[in-house]
């Protein structure tokens, strides 16, 4: 149970600071020109649906028998990975609207 409780932690801290990044973006996305600000905020929603994925896939972790939580584990990570992955691409295309720094 301990190692449960350990990785619950680890892995909602890192959620939570996606989402710090992705609200940041957000913020970010009221510098750009109209078309760009749209773009940005199309993908900000598209990236806070996945932490609401990767919220579902955390709670199944935290609900799971002591038998399938290792194997649920896997579904978490790969859902928070996602929302990096998302992030991440978020972020090259603000950089390429040439709205200056988008560094988190």
């Amino acid at each position: 149970m301990m190692i449960r409780n350990a990785y619950l932690k680890k892995i909602e801290k890192r959620l939570r600071a996606l989402d710090e990044e992705i609200e940041y973006l957000g913020k970010k996305a009221f510098d750009l020109s109209a078309d760009a600000r749209v773009e940005i905020s199309r993908q900000v929603d598209s990236l806070k649906e996945k932490t609401d994925v990767a919220r579902d896939r955390i709670r199944d972790v935290r609900e799971a028998g002591v038998e399938t939580w290792g194997r649920l584990k896997t579904h978490a990570e790969s859902a928070v990975d996602d929302v990096r992955k998302g992030l991440d691409e978020a972020v090259r295309k603000l950089r390429k609207t040439g709205s200056g720094s988008a560094d988190r």
